[in-house]
C-alpha cells in the first residue's frame, strides 16, 4: 500500500529534516557562521513581534541572546511539511528549550515554529522563520503561569 509519495518527495523531506536539525544543532553550539547559511540572504527572523531581515540582523539577534547564556538546548518535535510549489514549502513544528544563564538559573521554554523555506542551488534554506513562544521563563519561576512570549530582560539579566 503506498501513499502516493515518490522517492524524490521522500529525499525532499529527508532533506528538510536535516536542515532543521543542522538548525538546532549548529545554533545551540554556537557555529554561527555554519548556522546563518542556512537561511536565505535576505532571510527573515520573525520573534517578538519584530522581523530581523538578512544575515546581518539575524546574526546579530541571536549572538545577543545566546551571549547572555551559558547554554541552550533545542528540543524539536516532527515538522509537519506542506510543499507549497516547486522548489517551495511551509513548515510548522513545537520545539522546547532548556538552559542555563550565565549566573547559574536554569531556563525553560517551549512554543512553536513556522517557516517558509526554499531550495536553492545549495539545497534548502530559510526563507522565512516565526518563532512564537508559549512561555520562557526561569525553572524555579515555574511555567504554567508566565506571561505568553520571552522578555530576555527579566530571564536573563
Amino acid at each position: 500500500m503506498s501513499d502516493g509519495r515518490t522517492v524524490a518527495q521522500l529525499s525532499e523531506r529527508f532533506a528538510i529534516y536535516n536542515l532543521l536539525e543542522e538548525y538546532a544543532w549548529k545554533v545551540d553550539h554556537r557555529l554561527y557562521n555554519e548556522w546563518i547559511q542556512l537561511f536565505t540572504e535576505d532571510g527573515v527572523f520573525r520573534v517578538w513581534d519584530e522581523d530581523h531581515v538578512g544575515h546581518e540582523a539575524i546574526l546579530k539577534l541571536v549572538q545577543d541572546t545566546y551571549d547572555r547564556l551559558a547554554f541552550l538546548r533545542h528540543h524539536m518535535m516532527v515538522p509537519s511539511i506542506i510543499f507549497t510549489g516547486p522548489g517551495q514549502a511551509r513548515i510548522r513544528l513545537y520545539f522546547q528549550l532548556v538552559g542555563a544563564t550565565k549566573s547559574g538559573h536554569e531556563v525553560v521554554g517551549a512554543g512553536a515554529y513556522r517557516n517558509q523555506l526554499v531550495r536553492t542551488p545549495s539545497g534548502w534554506k530559510i526563507r522565512r522563520l516565526e518563532a512564537i513562544f508559549d512561555y520562557f521563563t526561569r525553572l524555579e519561576n515555574g511555567w504554567v503561569n508566565v506571561e505568553r512570549g520571552w522578555n530576555t530582560q527579566s530571564i536573563v539579566p
